[in-house]
């Protein structure tokens, strides 16, 4: 079975109404700077580098805890405009 790991913001969802009125936020491109450093590139224009070394040190375990290697942690791809790390359903 192929699994991935997505890491996705916690929060309350907008209603039906507002997803029409809105578009959805979304990952176009990004790249790995260094470390746990990852500079991302949305489609509302806007940029962010982000430290990810507090996240998966706290959410990261089991099988996924290889991707908490620098070497593994930069195997990272975009796509649907999230970021994954392992094997995805394409």
């Amino acid at each position: 079975m192929e699994q991935s790991l997505r890491l996705s913001s916690k929060g309350k969802l907008p209603s039906n109404k507002q997803k029409n009125k809105e578009e959805k936020l979304a990952i176009e491109k990004a790249y790995f700077l260094g470390g746990f450093t990852i500079l991302e590139f949305f489609n509302n224009r806007e940029q962010k580098q982000i430290i990810f070394l507090p996240i998966f040190a706290r959410y990261v375990k089991g099988e996924f805890a290889k991707y908490a290697t620098s070497q593994q942690f930069r195997k990272f791809i975009v796509h649907n405009g999230n970021i994954y790390w392992g094997k995805t359903k394409m």
